[in-house]
């Protein structure tokens, strides 16, 4: 069977409360390699927000070619990444670190001929569509359709002209980077959705234990696990200003 690892969101360029996160984005990237490595994993996915935003500094830019050539080097693993909202489309859409076209697909523009990158593995041909984020303005033109004025639109006309160049009969892996339609969101969730965030954004080790009440959850208690003790800090701090009595927060030091 194909093995294939997603990650997302690694908003390399960040900073917390004016400290550099670059020595614990480092960390991550080689957490991400070492499991391509260990888990001989084929796929890698990269979902977007591989940036924090359009002009990251140079020293992330640096930082994330230096991994991809490494994924490059020493793995086997085929690469599917996409641009997210925080990224420059164009930026994304220019890396071509790799050697080898039949194992990559980088997109960081909408297109409207989304060609699919085909692997094989014993069951058979598996077509995956990289579809990067675009804004409403962006996909109208690019579809020539001026009914598309949501997300979900967007979305649609991205999957729609995919759909039509991969082989009948393939399996099918869709990567893309999106708002969520259709949902709400409970005020006292905040403090979830925030330790998600920071989990996605710098890659801490991290746990939610959630205790349901009768209509809603009561309770979250985040365990983290940091690699320096001044970010230790700083969230035992940003955490303190949640000011939610059901939210408890324990910030631990490696281990």
């Amino acid at each position: 069977d194909m093995r294939i690892l997603h990650t997302a969101d690694l908003h390399l360029g960040r900073q917390f409360m004016g400290l550099s996160l670059e020595e614990d984005h480092e960390v991550v990237l080689g957490q991400i390699l070492e499991t391509l490595l260990v888990e001989r994993v084929d796929v890698l996915v990269i979902a977007g927000d591989v940036f924090d935003r359009a002009s990251p500094p140079n020293s992330s830019i640096r930082q994330f070619n230096h991994f991809l050539k490494r994924v490059a080097d020493e793995t086997e693993a085929a690469v599917v990444m996409i641009s997210g909202n925080h990224d420059s489309g164009d930026r994304i859409e220019a890396m071509s670190v790799f050697s080898t076209a039949s194992r990559v697909l980088v997109r960081g523009i909408a297109d409207a001929v989304e060609t699919p990158l085909v692997l094989s593995d014993e069951h058979g041909e598996i077509a995956f569509s990289a579809l990067p984020f675009s804004y409403e303005y962006a996909a109208r033109e690019v579809f020539g359709d001026e009914g598309i004025s949501t997300p979900a639109d967007v979305i649609a006309a991205q999957i729609s002209a995919a759909r039509g160049q991969v082989p009948e009969g393939t399996r099918w892996v869709v990567v893309a980077h999106a708002f969520v339609a259709g949902g709400a969101v409970e005020l006292r969730l905040a403090a979830c959705s925030v330790f998600w965030h920071l989990r996605l954004t710098f890659g801490l080790r991290l746990v939610l234990l959630l205790g349901a009440g009768v209509d809603h959850l009561r309770r979250v208690l985040a365990i983290l696990r940091v690699h320096s003790e001044p970010l230790r800090r700083h969230l035992l701090a940003a955490f303190s200003l949640l000011g939610d009595e059901d939210t408890g927060v324990c910030v631990l030091g490696n281990g």
